[in-house]
């Protein structure tokens, strides 16, 4: 039995398809590399692959493939080559079982599948790391006033810009909800209030009531921070569509606290 092998497009399919594999590994394993040199790492690495097959010599063009990659995501660092390679091989088993799937089901070329596989796992990736960002933000919240104690979930903002006009003190955000099972009757008038001037979509501009706490105590993965005298505007609106926060973190808040 024959079948027909052209060189040029098997060595076109790997050069897209070590290209993928590169710029996801360089992803995953936290090295970002240029295109440029990712580039040149799958044109060189297609290019031993190409020759060694037609020598009749796949396993050895295989191995010397994946070092290249190892090397072009480790550079000159030669510590970080184990873990290139364990990241590069770990990729390539994922990549490789995708674009099988992709092209028995679809019956698509292997190029098309090769992009196809590496759309759906970079986006696997960017969820992942999406989830992981999200909770390297969380936090729990414990608002101390007036003896009192309110602990809530909550989430670092980093579009959170509010402050308050005249100290220009950082100003976190607290759902009315919590707020009212906090503050007691008449706090406005023993303790008096700020207003805080806020933009937000379909409304020009608008205010917000705030009230100065004691202290706040913010536990992330970072540790344990604790703010005197924050300032936290009271909001009308809920925090989060599902209501899993009840207050937007001022990035400032989780910096300026004693560990």
């Amino acid at each position: 039995m024959y079948y027909e092998f052209y060189i040029d497009q098997f060595f076109l399919e790997q050069v897209i398809t070590q290209g993928l594999l590169l710029l996801l590994t360089s992803k995953a394993v936290g090295r970002d590399r240029s295109f440029l040199r990712l580039g040149a790492g799958s044109v060189i690495g297609a290019g031993m692959m190409t020759g060694f097959l037609c020598a009749g010599s796949f396993w050895i063009g295989a191995f010397c493939s994946l070092m290249t990659g190892s090397l072009t995501i480790s550079g000159r660092k030669w510590k970080d080559i184990p873990g290139s390679l364990a990241g590069l091989l770990f990729v390539t088993v994922c990549f490789g079982g995708t674009l099988e799937a992709a092209v028995e089901m679809t019956g698509i070329p292997v190029a098309a599948g090769s992009c196809g596989a590496g759309f759906f796992l970079w986006k696997i990736w960017k969820r992942g790391q999406t989830r992981r960002l999200q909770r390297e933000r969380e936090a729990e919240v414990t608002v101390i006033w007036e003896k009192r104690l309110l602990t809530v979930k909550g989430i670092v903002d980093t579009g959170n810009s509010l402050r308050e006009p005249l100290g220009r003190s950082p100003v976190s955000i607290l759902e009315q909800k919590s707020a009212e099972k906090l503050l007691t009757d008449g706090w406005e008038e023993r303790r008096g209030f700020y207003l805080i001037p806020y933009r937000s979509i379909g409304r020009k501009q608008g205010w917000m009531r705030a009230f100065r706490a004691d202290e706040m105590q913010i536990k992330t993965q970072e540790g344990v921070f604790r703010i005197k005298n924050p300032i936290l505007a009271i909001s009308g609106n809920g925090l989060s569509g599902d209501e899993t926060y009840q207050i937007l973190l001022h990035p400032q808040h989780t910096r300026q606290g004693i560990q």
